[in-house]
């Protein structure tokens, strides 16, 4: 017989278990469709729209504001950058350092997956009324705002 355990999550109604639950299959479907459609992983995908939203960035404000690692973004970039999707030039303040654009392919590709993007948060919208998608909206701002907090946990025993 099994080992019981004196305390577990519950999987219906812990935030975190559903929102990783969520993420999970978002990311997995993504992947799958960006896959298809435009040969794109969700990384790639994920940084067309980065980089369209702010052009000419370096990979740290990347890693910043998706809470990515920075090893796998520049490979991606290295990766896409061969493709052809997008571009890189010296930083004038810090010519060791790249900063990232989109080229004029990356650019169409970028315009044609949002399409797709767009049409799957409908779906999984569907159901709520706007005013639902605006407080969801809201709070999960406030989550990503609170998200660093997380980090006071690490070293704890």
């Amino acid at each position: 017989m099994a080992p019981r355990t004196t305390r577990t999550l519950d999987l219906q109604n812990s935030v975190g278990v559903l929102l990783n639950f969520l993420s999970n299959r978002l990311t997995a479907s993504g992947s799958a469709t960006y896959r298809s459609r435009f040969g794109l992983g969700i990384l790639e995908f994920r940084l067309l729209v980065m980089l369209a939203a702010e052009p000419d960035i370096p990979p740290s404000r990347i890693c910043e504001v998706m809470g990515l690692d920075g090893g796998a973004v520049s490979r991606a970039l290295r990766g896409m950058e061969a493709r052809g999707l997008v571009v890189s030039r010296p930083d004038r303040r810090n010519p060791a350092y790249k900063l990232w654009s989109l080229t004029a392919e990356g650019a169409r590709l970028q315009d044609e997956a949002v399409l797709v993007s767009m049409e799957r948060d409908a779906i999984l919208l569907a159901d709520f009324t706007d005013a639902e998608r605006s407080e969801l909206i809201a709070m999960l701002r406030r989550m990503l705002a609170r998200v660093d907090r997380l980090r006071d946990l690490i070293d704890q025993p």
